[in-house]
């Protein structure tokens, strides 16, 4: 195990270098009581990980808070953009004034490879033209435009009744109701958007993984533009941590596309049959076949998945997914193609993304570059989602 040390202190505002491994650094207060501090930690070789620690000085002395959230303690990239949250809240007016702080990182060796958790699917990044190429869709889904991704972790199927009602015991919340069509391996429904990534969060702490996501309900999120959003929770992310979050919806696409295949379900195939996947198919097309129309979600699984492994991509319940939605977005992403590395889609907007479709969803729905809007607040008989996570 290597010890290397690298320090840095900054205070006033000021930001000095002792060295050409961390970088770029600052800290200020934000939302008058939260302590941010940026940095960028360059990588001396592949697969390393580091483990950082950060200590606030003043003229009444050291302090280490434990309640810091983000790319600190183990970390297992480096990288531009790292950042760390300290909710100081009330400690910060004994702690303000000439605040410096110092920030160290150990290099500690080879980080072990991530391993897919039980029923996760590794997918293995790369580009592809995301969006409609088929001629199926509408401008929201045109133009066509290239992405690329890194490798990333996802669900096969959809976050089940056992899994979800488990979360709900352990916080001590309600369960669910599932509208009298059963538990168990029945898709989780009636559902927000803050609960599935409270969800992620819960799941990440329950196996010793950092945190994606850190909400403030007492807060309201200033990119949210939607009044009637009855929550709107305040939402940091901390896009190298290990823990669970829900997909983006380009990664959500390039998984249901077979890794970005020119493919209109997410099965794999490129005509809807109900007796391959469940949608409504009252409503037949030139790419759809009319059939039983059974009405309700069924039991993750009761249909062939993918060639990557996903099941139910395609019809059964839609699926969250982190981004906002912008019906126009992806023509700015033409125009600004440094948006299409990794994307996260829309900095601001007033709904989330859902993706796949329902059991009552027709099949133009179903396909698996139709996006559709839907206000983060709102849970539905036909809203579920799957947990993604980064792989490296």
């Amino acid at each position: 195990m290597w010890a290397f040390q690298w320090f840095f202190l900054l205070g006033a505002g000021l930001a000095t270098a002792q060295n050409n491994y961390i970088t770029a650094l600052d800290f200020q207060v934000e939302k008058e009581s939260e302590v941010v501090v940026n940095y960028d930690l360059m990588a001396t070789e592949a697969d390393n990980y580091y483990v950082v620690s950060v200590i606030f000085k003043n003229e009444n002395g050291v302090f280490t808070p434990k309640n810091m959230l983000g790319d600190v303690g183990k970390i297992e990239n480096g990288g531009k953009n790292k950042r760390i949250v300290w909710p100081a809240h009330e400690t910060l007016n004994r702690w303000n004034g000439n605040l410096t702080v110092e920030l160290t990182a150990k290099l500690m060796g080879k980080k072990a490879p991530v391993k897919p958790s039980d029923g996760m699917i590794f997918v293995e990044g790369g580009q592809f033209l995301m969006g409609d190429g088929l001629g199926d869709g509408g401008d929201e889904e045109k133009p066509t435009h290239a992405v690329t991704l890194r490798n990333f972790l996802l669900d096969a199927h959809e976050v089940t009744f056992q899994q979800f009602d488990e979360f709900c015991k352990a916080t001590g919340r309600p369960l669910k109701s599932d509208n009298g069509w059963g538990r168990g391996q029945q898709p989780a429904i009636n559902l927000n958007w803050y609960e599935a990534i409270e969800f992620c969060n819960w799941r990440s702490e329950k196996e010793g993984l950092k945190n994606f996501y850190h909400l403030e309900k007492s807060k309201k999120d200033p990119s949210n533009h939607n009044p009637s959003d009855k929550l709107a929770y305040a939402i940091s992310i901390f896009p190298s941590a290990s823990g669970y979050r829900l997909p983006t919806e380009a990664e959500w696409e390039y998984a249901a596309r077979e890794k970005g295949s020119k493919k209109r379900f997410g099965n794999g195939k490129m005509r809807a049959d109900p007796v391959q996947m469940n949608f409504d198919p009252a409503y037949p097309n030139n790419y759809s076949i009319t059939g039983k129309n059974r009405q309700k979600p069924l039991a993750v699984r009761s249909f062939s998945a993918n060639t990557l492994g996903f099941y139910d991509l395609t019809g059964n319940v839609w699926e969250w997914c982190f981004d906002w939605y912008d019906a126009s977005f992806y023509s700015f992403c033409v125009e600004n193609p440094e948006l299409n590395a990794q994307p996260t889609g829309a900095s601001t907007g007033t709904a989330r993304v859902i993706r796949g479709g329902a059991w009552n969803s027709t099949a133009g729905a179903c396909r698996v570059t139709s996006r559709q809007p839907l206000k983060p607040d709102v849970f539905s008989t036909e809203v579920g989602f799957r947990c993604a996570k980064n792989a490296d």
